[in-house]
């Protein structure tokens, strides 16, 4: 997550030229990678879980599909869902994994 350099007033700096935009980078990388979880990771897992949730239903009526193998990739999406909530709820994302070691 990159934010527009600005001037104390609040406007965006003005460039060299028409090619060159300037940037300031976030310092706090627990807040992108949370943005990141957010916006990206949370929207994928998302789509995941109504794709599961269609396949189960067309899957349910097929010899072909393996309640099994359905049941073992339900638990991957469960604990996908499981994990990334549990980041999301920490206040600093890099600490995480230390947390888990408590």
């Amino acid at each position: 997550m990159i934010n527009p350099v600005q001037k104390s007033a609040g406007k965006f700096l003005p460039s060299p030229n028409e090619k060159t935009k300037l940037y300031e980078a976030v310092e706090n990388v627990s807040e992108v990678i949370r943005h990141v979880l957010k916006k990206r990771e949370a929207k994928m897992l998302e789509e995941i879980n109504q794709h599961f949730a269609e396949f189960q239903k067309a899957g349910a009526e097929s010899s072909e599909v393996s309640p099994d193998r359905t049941q073992e990739l339900g638990g991957m999406i469960f604990l996908a869902n499981m994990v990334l909530a549990m980041m999301l709820a920490q206040d600093d994302v890099l600490k995480f994994p230390m947390e888990l070691n408590k």
